[in-house]
């Protein structure tokens, strides 16, 4: 930011009228000491009518910065009170110079050296306030110092013209002296004001972003919704179409009944692809929700090893890669879901990024911390771009254009896990060498690891049994009701409140349901809350209840498990689906 000499000029001049304040105390100490200093050796009255002048100026100019003060006048008003300063400046230095003249006794020595003892410090403290505006300074300096220089030159004398030549040199000193403090001081300013400046940028820039930001993730939440929902319907037609294939007998092996299932196991990859894709932005609206909750335990690191190894090797053995994970004894300190989340990240990218060689899975220890390193022998990453792998959106190198890579938001997500976690992750790579992603988490002692929990046994919903959905889209509701149809459950579905209490007011005999699938925003500002509620007034019994939403929005998040009923997000993949279904009677009512 440019300063403009208006504003040099204000700034200047509101540091002169608040420094000088100050100065005007020693004014009217030195007056009086030097009343009483040279009492004895000048006329009463010209000394008495000197001091009564300093003091009267003295106060009138602390009116006027009173007046100063009072007013704050605007910038382009400066220069008038700099001159009206400057004005009080030139008649304060005449009545001090005054001294040089009225109490200059040749005969008295001591009075010389007294009076030019106190001019030259009242020049030299003058310099910090009246240098904010040189001409005022020049006002008083001059006529202060030049009347007692011209007093010794006229006496003569060796002594005195000696006098009279250091008291102006020592007034040009001051003056180069103000001159330097003019334009430190203008420096300071100009420097203030572009500090000023850059703050304004960054806050600007802070706000820009916070509104970005504020914007991506509306835009995220609302896209991912519109998004889920055609998906969540193909995914739960797809899964009905494939259990009727299997059920029908009547297809036979024929080679178009093959292309048929291998038609509809395709469509059920590809539709994976894609709810990848999209829990990605769930899970980076969860985060940012702060709706994610950190379970800490000990987590033995072989049995999350086996887990992910039976999930990665189909996947790496298509490929032609050797998966190999590390056998270990190892535990660590950690919530056994997201590291295995983290972990699941390094795999799945190590996979898809190496087109031939291995990916190994092991660990180390580094002292209290165990590090876990997924290795791989792909492209390798260049340095510079380590930190950029874990921001949002990113997608470093050529690869991008060759296959498909998600959104770019799987390492930010990782990072975001790791630091709820308290963990570090970090990358180690060079292009050509291959990578090393690694969580490193604190080492558990052999002696907490505790055993192994015992599966847990499912209670299956009896088929028949009769499943309430209520959801405002047509495609979802229907694919929900062919799907459940296909495992032979009876279905009351409806798109709203009224409708549904509708249909079961015309099944008196219906006295209770195995459970109740509500869609989160139903329309016209209802919630799928208000639904469940309703629908248990029909029943002769409460139901276990869950709630189905595409919408990954932050607020949507916390509002869905403030209501105490367990949330699955959509696209909603039927093994998903009915996994809940044979878990209903263990649900909250």
């Amino acid at each position: 930011m440019r300063v403009t000499r208006t504003q040099a000029l204000a700034e200047h001049v509101d540091l002169m009228f608040k420094q000088t304040t100050a100065v005007f105390g020693g004014n009217i100490l030195i007056t009086a000491i030097s009343v009483f200093a040279l009492w004895n050796f000048v006329d009463h009255r010209v000394l008495l009518w000197w001091a009564g002048a300093v003091l009267l100026l003295t106060f009138g100019r602390i009116a006027l910065i009173v007046q100063y003060r009072r007013r704050r006048p605007p910038a382009g008003q400066a220069a008038h009170w700099a001159w009206a300063f400057a004005m009080t400046a030139l008649l304060s230095g005449g009545l001090w110079g005054a001294m040089g003249v009225l109490f200059f006794d040749a005969s008295q020595p001591l009075t010389v050296l007294y009076v030019g003892w106190v001019l030259a410090g009242m020049i030299t403290a003058a310099v910090p306030s009246l240098s904010n505006f040189p001409l005022a300074y020049g006002a008083f300096a001059l006529p202060a110092t030049l009347p007692y220089a011209y007093s010794n030159f006229k006496t003569g004398g060796d002594i005195y013209i000696a006098f009279g030549i250091i008291t102006v040199g020592f007034l040009f000193a001051n003056l180069l002296y103000s001159r330097a403090v003019f334009r430190s001081t203008g420096e300071s300013i100009r420097l203030r004001f572009e500090n000023l400046a850059l703050m304004q940028q960054l806050r600007e820039a802070k706000d820009h972003a916070e509104t970005a930001n504020t914007a991506k993730t509306r835009f995220l939440a609302a896209a991912s919704h519109d998004l889920r929902q055609p998906t969540h319907a193909l995914g739960l037609f797809v899964s009905a179409l494939e259990r009727l294939l299997q059920k029908d007998e009547t297809l036979g092996t024929s080679r178009s009944a093959s292309t048929l299932v291998m038609t509809v196991a395709r469509m059920k990859a590809t539709l994976k692809g894609l709810g990848t894709l999209l829990t990605s932005l769930l899970d980076a609206s969860r985060l940012e929700a702060g709706a994610v909750k950190v379970e800490a335990g000990t987590v033995r690191l072989q049995e999350r090893f086996d887990t992910l190894q039976s999930e990665f090797s189909e996947t790496a053995q298509q490929k032609g890669l050797v998966l190999r994970f590390m056998r270990t004894r190892l535990a660590v300190t950690s919530d056994t879901i997201l590291l295995t989340r983290i972990l699941s990240n390094f795999i799945a990218n190590a996979v898809k990024y190496t087109q031939q060689g291995r990916v190994t899975v092991g660990c180390r220890r580094h002292g209290g911390h165990v590090e876990i390193q997924v290795h791989d022998t792909g492209v390798g990453i260049d340095p510079r771009y380590h930190e950029e792998v874990f921001q949002e959106f990113a997608q470093v190198g050529d690869s991008a254009h060759q296959r498909e890579q998600g959104l770019g938001l799987g390492l930010a997500i990782v990072r975001r896990m790791a630091q709820l976690l308290g963990h570090e992750v970090g990358l180690r790579s060079k292009p050509g060498r291959g990578s090393v992603f690694f969580v490193r988490a604190a080492r558990a002692l052999p002696a907490a690891l505790r055993p192994a929990a015992a599966a847990v046994v499912e209670r299956a919903t009896p088929a028949g049994a009769t499943i309430v959905v209520i959801d405002d889209d047509a495609a979802a509701r229907e694919a929900i009701v062919t799907l459940l149809e296909t495992h032979a459950y009876q279905v009351i579905a409806a798109a709203s409140i009224d409708e549904i209490a509708t249909r079961l007011r015309a099944r008196p005999g219906l006295i209770e349901a195995a459970m109740i699938i509500a869609d989160y925003r139903l329309g016209h500002g209802v919630i799928g809350v208000e639904a469940i509620r309703v629908i248990q007034s029909h029943l002769a019994r409460p139901a276990p209840a869950i709630i189905v939403t595409g919408d990954t929005s932050p607020d949507r998040i916390r509002e869905v498990q403030a209501s105490g009923y367990p949330l699955l997000h959509k696209p909603l993949d039927a093994e998903t689906l009915l996994a809940q279904l044979r878990r209903a009677q263990d649900l909250p009512t």
